[in-house]
């Protein structure tokens, strides 16, 4: 997409259809930026363009010079923004921050000792504070350098250094199929994830286990938590799932109103989500 890794400058000067890649400059004639996209109604231009800051173009021009294409680092893990509420679920201080939820177990981060539900704070000393920032940091390391990584885990920070791989294109995500029902838990039905489940839905070595939302109630809490029918269910508290009973008893564990923190593996992503437990 036109944001995986832009960190756009938003400007009223006029920028016209066709204009992208010209040049944003200020009343000194300074390059600023390079013209990318507009806010456009009726085909003509509104007052809203974004370029991209001068700076980031440099490194995408001298990439393009030295190997003939961009270059960008990549650290091989999944990762969220981190709010006050997952912050405290996760067992940290901190209330900005992005949270590993998954990783490549052959991926640099893995082979440099980040784990899932670390923190990361900073990259070189410079401080990240959405994954947007952490993203563009990574990727502009370049590939083959190291970076340090500030990183919180429960209590402890760390310093980490990583040396980085190459970011490549991603493949096509699964589609997940309709399960026969086995329990209903708060708004959200669960089924077993079976072996025969797992190969049909061509899920990664990296999900051992859990199971599967076969149905979210409207209106229900789970709803409301942003739970999806699809969903995979891997761990419940930092707990691994690996059958209903798994699910039940860990929620089982909560009183109603309390939450539960959920290791969600979505599309070909693992997120952590925080479910509101009611009733049975």
């Amino acid at each position: 997409g036109i944001v995986d890794y832009e960190d756009f400058i938003q400007t009223d000067a006029a920028i016209n259809p066709g204009n992208s890649g010209g040049a944003l400059i200020d009343m000194g004639g300074n390059l600023v930026g390079i013209n990318t996209a507009i806010l456009a109604r009726g085909g003509g231009n509104v007052g809203i363009g974004f370029a991209i800051p001068s700076a980031m173009a440099s490194k995408i021009m001298h990439s393009l010079i030295e190997f003939g294409e961009v270059r960008r680092g990549w650290l091989g893990v999944v990762i969220q923004d981190l709010d006050a509420e997952l912050g405290q679920a996760l067992g940290v201080s901190a209330t900005h921050g992005v949270v590993v939820s998954d990783m490549e177990k052959s991926g640099p981060g893995a082979k440099a000792g980040l784990q899932q539900g670390d923190v990361i704070l900073s990259v070189n000393g410079t401080e990240v504070e959405s994954t947007g920032e952490l993203r563009n940091a990574i990727a502009a390391a370049g590939s083959g350098n190291s970076v340090k990584l500030g990183v919180l885990r429960g209590k402890q920070q760390l310093s980490v250094e990583v040396k980085l791989g190459e970011a490549k294109a991603k493949g096509g995500r699964a589609k997940s199929p309709r399960a026969a029902p086995s329990s209903s838990w708060g708004g959200v039905k669960v089924d077993e994830l079976t072996p025969e489940l797992k190969s049909r839905l061509h899920l990664p070595d990296s999900v051992p286990g859990g199971v599967i939302v076969k149905s979210v109630e409207s209106g229900s809490t789970a709803e409301l938590s942003g739970i999806q029918r699809g969903d995979i269910v891997t761990s419940v508290d930092k707990r691994a799932v690996k059958s209903v009973s798994d699910f039940e008893q860990a929620l089982g564990k909560h009183k109603p109103g309390t939450k539960a923190l959920l290791l969600v593996y979505r599309g070909g992503r693992a997120m952590y989500m925080l479910l509101e437990v009611g009733k049975k």
